[in-house]
């Protein structure tokens, strides 16, 4: 029976800023979640995340995930898998909670988060 690794981080951010580089340079994978309200065929998308080490205008209160892995690939040679998980909204207002149509969506995309650390955790 697969069981999950002991060595799982789960982080919530409002949005990545440079402190959270420390935080993950000693990750293997690292997955960075986030809502969008662009319309995905499945509800959800993973993209391989590629690293760029230069932003056309550098702001401290907001960076993307590509800039965060060129960090980590700049100041400490790491190079953990990185994909970015899109899961798309239904309801970007003010209101709490999350639809029902957008919760399932989310599920989906946690059931496939898992089986890919599942994956990489066999192959240590």
């Amino acid at each position: 029976m697969n069981t999950m690794p002991e060595k799982l981080r789960f982080m919530v951010a409002p949005q990545l800023t440079l402190d959270l580089v420390d935080d993950l340079r000693s990750a293997d994978a690292i997955f960075f979640v986030d809502a969008t309200i662009s319309p995905l065929e499945k509800g959800w998308r993973f993209e391989k995340i590629v690293a760029e080490s230069r932003m056309s205008h550098f702001q401290t209160h907001h960076l993307s995930p590509a800039f965060l892995m060129g960090l980590l690939e700049t100041l400490f040679n790491r190079k953990p898998m990185s994909m970015l998980v899109s899961v798309q909204g239904e309801d970007f207002g003010f209101d709490e909670g999350v639809t029902t149509l957008a919760r399932k969506r989310a599920d989906e995309a946690v059931s496939q988060i898992v089986e890919a650390v599942l994956r990489i955790h066999e192959k240590e």
